[in-house]
Order: C-alpha cells, then structure tokens, then sequence
C-alpha cells in the first residue's frame, strides 16, 4: 500500500472534507442540543463518525495498493469503493445521530 499525493488527489481530499464540514460533521454535539449535555458514548459515536468518513476520504483520494509480483495489480478501484461506502457511513451515521439527540432533547 502507497500513498501518492498529486495535485488532483489532494484537491479531492479536501474536497471530501470540506463536503463533511459543510453537512456538519465536524461540528460537535453539543451544539446540536439546546439544553442538556450528551453521553460520552455520544461523543464517542461522533468520534466514531469523523473516524469512518476521513478514513473513506483518505481511500477515496491517495492510497493506492499494488499486489504481485511479475504482473502487479492496482487495487484502487477497491479502495475507492470501500472509501465511498464509508463516507455514505460516516454521513448516514452522523445524520441519525444527530436527529436522535434532537428527538431525545425535545
């Protein structure tokens, strides 16, 4: 596994970051609520979200992996499909999060 930052795939990856910071993945919880502080393992769970969807990022935009020896074989399209799939994870997961301590403060 390698990383390769280009121009292009480092545009990308902020890209990405931005598009996170933007849905307000970045913002904490405790701004979502209007009284009342959250759990720790509500916390954990945000953390878990920026984790998932940086982690897709990061797959999405500069790794690449080549396997073999005499032919080597570039699993990017891989890593590519697995990053998407966990950023959709890290939104999805943030987005339900978010909704529920709203619905759990009203």
């Amino acid at each position: 596994m390698s990383v390769t930052i280009t121009p292009l795939r480092l545009a990308l990856l902020v890209a990405c970051l931005v598009t996170f910071w933007v849905l307000g993945g970045f913002t904490p919880i405790d701004s979502h609520l209007e009284a009342g502080r959250p759990s720790a393992k509500a916390h954990k769970a945000w953390f878990y979200c920026i984790l998932a969807f940086v982690t897709g990022a990061i797959c999405v935009s500069v790794i690449d992996h080549k396997v073999g020896l005499i032919d080597p074989t570039n699993l990017r399209f891989a890593y590519i499909i697995g990053g998407i799939a966990l950023m959709i994870l890290g939104i999805l997961w943030h987005q339900s999060l978010v909704s529920g301590l709203e619905a759990i403060a009203n």
